[in-house]
């Protein structure tokens, strides 16, 4: 009877399904039954027929998300899903200032487009009257487009950030701090956030060089003796000292050829207290004239202090536009923008002056007869239609922007996206002026952490500034239905 059961225990140990221990399935080997499936590892793998044989095909399964995507609800947020390299910055800039963004966020456009009615092109108004023109002797701020040779020649020359740039990083020590680090090391990730910006922001093709020496060149004094570059402030002729001295320290080491913009960088062991950022830098090299440098505070993690605020790559890039062709600051965009107060990514009128984007992207809409566009969202990257301007006056534009959550706006809430109505006026010369965002007067409050945040238009909202009224009549992932009429 023993003998029996052992015979009857061993047999049904035989008939025991063997899939645990049977051998994972691999693409294209042998599987017996048509149809048959399996899952090994995310992985999803059918039996099908190849020919006359039978054998394992391989598909990938779409991990499910197990929770929602972050959503943020001020564009200072901090964001737990920042970049490896700049988790550890934006945390501690966190407790400091309003970290803004630290990568770039695709926006893909869907495959479907608005069944409106929109005004074919060639019955918009002429661009050039859409382009307005930046006042002869008037170098800031500067809000429209050269048009006479004084202003192109000026153009030219300090035109910065362009889609196409020499970047020339100009690192120095001091003599009573040497220090043997290297800036790529220290700084890598400011270059590539910078390039990166750059070939993001150009809707036509980009052409971006960083050139990064290997080492720190020492200044020719201590760092007290050098006066005026302890904080951001007004150019002074202390100052000047010591951009000529760092100019001069690094010329015999560095081929400044070509060099669009020079971004001096200091050891992160320098004391934060003694050296801020400042934009007005330039000097002679033996290659010839560099005609601006900006100085960039050290990245200290460990000190908190009022320089600190400049470390973010947001305010690397408010102080480039400030070192090259100076745009001024926006007192009055509230959040908006990259300049100013603003914490969000350049305007889309700064960066068609600029040369980020194109004329064939303007919608440029007359202010005597009622229009519609449809815009994409300024997010999203390639040479499509993104502005309607209309021409005001010869000085004043209204410009619409269709604003998501995504590229270098991923930060901003969703329940505040939409169409940006907002005026730029080149005749505007005092400091923080030139630049009004419209917010409709129906909103309910303002949050404090979020000036004008609320702006953008929704569907079926509508604004009106200096006679012109502005209307949303759709509005999708494909962006906004502009209607332009006269009031």
């Amino acid at each position: 009877m023993r003998k029996v059961i052992a015979v009857f225990t061993a047999i049904s140990f035989l008939l025991l399904p063997v899939t645990a221990n049977a051998a994972a399935p691999k693409a294209g080997a042998k599987c017996t039954k048509l149809n048959q499936s399996q899952s090994v590892d995310g992985s999803k793998f059918t039996c099908v027929k190849s020919g006359t044989k039978l054998v394992w095909k391989k598909t990938v399964v779409a991990a499910t998300q197990s929770k929602p995507a972050f959503e943020f609800r001020s564009v200072c947020d901090f964001d737990p899903e920042s970049p490896t390299e700049w988790y550890r910055t934006e945390l501690f800039l966190s407790f400091i200032t309003c970290t803004s963004f630290y990568k770039y966020v695709p926006y893909l456009l869907p495959d479907t487009k608005p069944a409106d009615a929109i005004t074919p092109t060639n019955e918009l108004g002429n661009i050039e009257e859409c382009k307005i023109q930046q006042p002869s002797g008037q170098f800031y701020p500067w809000r429209g487009f050269a048009k006479d040779s004084q202003m192109q020649n000026y153009y030219s020359i300090y035109a910065s950030p362009r889609p196409k740039m020499i970047i020339q990083v100009i690192p120095v020590t001091w003599a009573d701090l040497p220090y043997s680090g290297a800036p790529q090391k220290d700084y890598g990730h400011y270059f590539k956030f910078f390039e990166e910006w750059i070939k993001n922001s150009a809707d036509n093709g980009a052409d971006i060089q960083i050139r990064v020496p290997e080492k720190y060149y020492s200044l020719p004094k201590n760092l007290d003796s050098y006066k005026d570059i302890e904080k951001h402030g007004q150019p002074t002729p202390d100052r000047k000292v010591f951009w000529s001295d760092s100019v001069a320290a690094t010329d015999p080491y560095i081929n400044f050829s070509g060099t669009t913009l020079g971004i001096l960088v200091v050891p992160p062991t320098t004391p934060i207290a003694k050296f801020g950022g400042n934009p007005d830098g330039s000097g002679n090299s033996s290659e010839g004239y560099i005609p601006h440098i900006l100085s960039v505070p050290p990245i200290n993690l460990e000190v908190s202090h009022p320089n600190s605020q400049l470390s973010t790559p947001h305010m690397w890039m408010h102080e480039m536009s400030h070192a090259g062709l100076d745009i001024g600051d926006y007192y009055n965009s509230g959040i908006w923008g990259s300049v100013g107060s603003g914490q969000l990514d350049q305007l889309g009128w700064d960066k068609y002056i600029e040369g980020f984007m194109n004329d064939a992207q303007i919608r440029c809409a007359p202010a005597n007869r009622t229009t519609t566009h449809w815009i994409v969202p300024s997010a999203a990257k390639g040479p499509y239609q993104k502005l309607v301007v209309v021409p005001l006056s010869q000085s004043k534009v209204l410009v619409v922007e269709s604003m998501r959550s995504a590229g270098y706006n991923y930060k901003l809430p969703k329940n505040n996206q939409g169409a940006l109505v907002y005026t730029v006026d080149v005749s505007k010369t005092a400091h923080g002026e030139g630049t009004d965002v419209y917010r409709p007067d129906n909103r309910p409050f303002e949050p404090r952490d979020g000036r004008k945040i609320d702006a953008p238009l929704k569907k079926g909202e509508s604004i009106t500034v200096l006679g012109v009224k502005i209307s949303v009549i759709n509005s999708g992932t494909f962006g906004d239905v502009i209607k332009v009429e006269k009031q």
